[in-house]
């Protein structure tokens, strides 16, 4: 995913330049993806604002037949603790009804 020349991408699919990544670290905690279907998704950089990659991925030249460009919000580490422990508690519920059905888990 990360070997591949965004510049090439870019002039490929014929996306629009890339915005500028934030001053501060603290305040880009987005990173754009390109997404094909059947292929590997290709990261195209991080570090962008939220408004910036929202405003890019609405942008018509960002999605075509078969692909399109998408945003992720990095989490921090106490977003991505309490992400976990939702999962785990969502998880044992799942096993517990599962077991109250008759099932196997």
């Amino acid at each position: 995913m990360y070997d591949t020349d965004i510049e090439d991408v870019i002039e490929e699919y014929g996306l629009p330049d890339l915005p500028e990544p934030a001053d501060d670290p603290d305040d880009g905690p987005a990173t754009l993806v390109m997404s094909r279907f059947g292929q590997e998704n290709i990261w195209l950089g991080d570090c962008f604002t939220v408004a910036d990659a929202q405003e890019y991925c609405s942008d018509e030249d960002t999605h075509g037949d078969g692909w399109f460009v998408f945003y992720r919000v990095q989490q921090t580490p106490e977003e991505t603790a309490a992400s976990l422990e939702r999962d785990i508690a969502l998880l044992n519920a799942t096993r517990k009804i599962d077991r109250l059905l008759g099932g196997s888990s």
